[in-house]
């Protein structure tokens, strides 16, 4: 009798783990490669291109010259923190721009499938799937098709809110204040990808505080637990500041990093066009969150509370969107994540998709294409920023380059020296960064030319509404004095110049 006993416990124990092994591959694994599929697909137009946008670009330049011994911030500057130049760091170990394109690809589906797990909390598998193909679709129409700091750090990001909301689901096994410093600790990581990650840092590090709270935890225990976890969030980019401060450089570290953001000046209509721009194209989540909101009303338990929770989210994240003020498509990247978890609920019931899915989908599909065409169209090709390279090279004679308006690719492309530590265009070219850089700007560009550059790319014509007249001034004063004009060039709809010294 025992032993049959024994051998019905093992084969009942057998099909269990059979059909939960079931139960995971048709609730996770068909999601997964779907996403990967999706992801493949949507980003693959633009694998290999080494234009895409500017700012990946200038972060593939550091992370390969990171390699060389430069330093970002100091050797080349810029206000992004360190972790997103440590992550394209080990995106250039392959010396291809194919890896940080792939790296961004295989970020985006893994995010997705997060989103996807996030969502089932709150929504049927159905619309939790829907919210994952659309948080794909719309990173294309935000300019989030290669390797955007959204890209990777929403990852992260959405890794701690998942965490988050089991923790909220009530008192299980484990250590909260281990738990909540694990969280914290990934939130700090993503804040040293991008600042603006701090609003959804302080509102998850809010809510864990009010879980201890729930859990009758002394006034003493709550201070204690809240200093841990802030102590997380707070120890990457401490150690980051310790690391420049052990080179003296604690004040360039400071200056890039948190004060010359406030320096910008940002033109209120474009601000204000873009803004109007992005908020139309979200049309289909802004009706879901309503439809989600009426829905909210009439849940109860833990339904009505994690839907709170998600909506809590929502509002931080676009804090962080609205607060600088400069709103460039991009910038809407970290949003699509809690607006595709709050959208879920509305895109699919009794496992069909919702006629409101169809329309996110739709209009996600369309507007990222119609994005990577015009993308292809004004930023310009792999043909022609090759050609424009090959010129660039051919002049060069063991100097080195400037790109004062142009692609930062050709840095990597030739493989040329820098004349500044301010290599990125903008920054001595636009007219928004004349008081940002801690420095006088057209003292820079002076010290630059002093150096006498080898080749220097400038765009043809000025843009009366962005550009630095005063540096453009210096700098063409300059080209006249000292340099030949080589060839014209044409990247997309952008007509530039080559210039070479005499």
């Amino acid at each position: 009798m025992e032993l049959r006993s024994v051998v019905i416990l093992h084969l009942a124990s057998k099909v269990t783990g059979e059909y939960r092994a079931v139960h995971w591959r048709n609730d996770w694994l068909w999601p997964a490669l779907l996403f990967i599929v999706v992801a493949l697909l949507s980003r693959s137009p633009m694998f290999g291109n080494p234009v895409i946008h500017i700012d990946e670009q200038f972060y593939l330049l550091v992370g390969q010259r990171m390699h060389m011994g430069m330093l970002p911030h100091i050797d080349i500057w810029d206000r992004k923190p360190i972790g997103l130049f440590v992550i394209y760091w080990a995106s250039t170990l392959g010396g291809s721009i194919y890896v940080y394109q792939l790296a961004a690809c295989v970020a985006a589906a893994a995010t997705a499938f997060m989103v996807y797990r996030v969502c089932l909390r709150i929504s049927e598998p159905v619309g939790a799937t829907v919210a994952g193909v659309g948080y794909l679709l719309f990173l294309l129409t935000f300019r989030g098709v290669g390797g955007q700091s959204p890209v990777f750090y929403n990852l992260i990001v959405i890794a701690a809110v998942l965490g988050t909301m089991r923790v909220l689901a009530g008192p299980k096994e484990g250590s909260l204040l281990l738990k909540g410093m694990g969280i914290m600790l990934l939130l700090g990581s993503a804040i040293q990808v991008k600042y603006s990650v701090v609003f959804e840092g302080v509102f998850i590090g809010l809510a864990l505080m009010w879980q201890c709270w729930r859990e009758r935890a002394s006034w003493l225990a709550l201070v204690l637990h809240a200093l841990a976890w802030v102590s997380c969030a707070l120890l990457p980019t401490g150690a980051a500041l310790a690391y420049y401060a052990s080179l003296g450089e604690a004040g360039t570290f400071i200056q890039a990093n948190f004060l010359s953001v406030f320096g910008r000046q940002e033109p209120l209509w474009e601000a204000w066009r873009r803004l109007a721009i992005s908020v139309a194209l979200l049309t289909p989540f802004w009706i879901a969150a309503v439809v989600v909101t009426r829905k909210a009303a009439i849940a109860t338990g833990q339904l009505r509370a994690e839907l709170y929770f998600v909506r809590m989210w929502t509002i931080a994240a676009t804090a962080g969107y609205l607060i600088f003020g400069s709103y460039y498509d991009h910038y809407v990247l970290p949003l699509l994540l809690p607006l595709a978890v709050l959208a879920s609920p509305a895109l699919g019931r009794s496992s069909k998709v919702t006629p409101l899915a169809v329309m996110l989908l739709l209009t996600g599909g369309i507007s990222g294409g119609v994005k990577v065409y015009s993308e292809f169209r004004k930023e310009g090709n792999r043909q022609q920023v090759e050609r424009i390279s090959s010129i660039v090279a051919k002049n060069l004679n063991g100097g080195c380059l400037h790109v004062f308006e142009g692609p930062p690719i050709l840095y990597s492309l030739t493989g040329a020296c820098t004349s500044t530590r301010f290599v990125f265009p903008s920054h001595l070219s636009h007219r928004k960064e004349a008081s940002a850089l801690g420095v006088s700007v057209p003292d820079a560009l002076e010290e630059m030319l002093d150096r006498r550059p080898s080749v220097i790319v400038a765009d043809a014509e000025a843009k009366p509404s962005s550009s630095n007249m005063v540096t453009r001034k210096i700098l063409w004063s300059a080209l006249r004095d000292h340099y030949r004009f080589v060839a014209p060039a044409q990247l997309g709809r952008r007509k530039l110049l080559i210039f070479a010294l005499k």
